[in-house]
């Protein structure tokens, strides 16, 4: 949100810049055109977490799942680790970049 005055004064100066911002907010910036990017699936109950493979089948741990493999092949979604993916993915409120972030780290 911080850019948005930049962001603002570049757009009339540079006529081929695009800038792809996320936010959960508009910047309110002429020219913005806004996509909502609903959140992922998430397990219903945190306390509770189905059984492994259920968990996978959920979007936002899919999504989590792919996309850590992506930097380690060898990553698996394991009964010690899907309690630390589906935290992540709900603190992250199922977001789909925020997971995608997230998993890369």
């Amino acid at each position: 949100m911080g850019a948005a005055a930049e962001v603002a004064a570049l757009l009339p100066e540079c006529s081929s810049l695009k800038v792809l911002v996320t936010s959960r907010a508009g910047l309110r910036v002429r020219g913005e055109h806004e996509y909502a990017v609903s959140p992922l699936a998430l397990p219903a109950d945190h306390d509770h977490l189905p059984a492994r493979d259920q968990l996978s089948r959920i979007a936002a741990v899919a999504l989590f799942v792919a996309r850590a493999r992506a930097v380690h092949a060898d990553f698996q979604l394991t009964e010690a680790n899907a309690p630390a993916v589906a935290a992540i993915c709900a603190r992250l409120d199922g977001l789909p970049l925020a997971i995608e972030l997230a998993a890369a780290q």
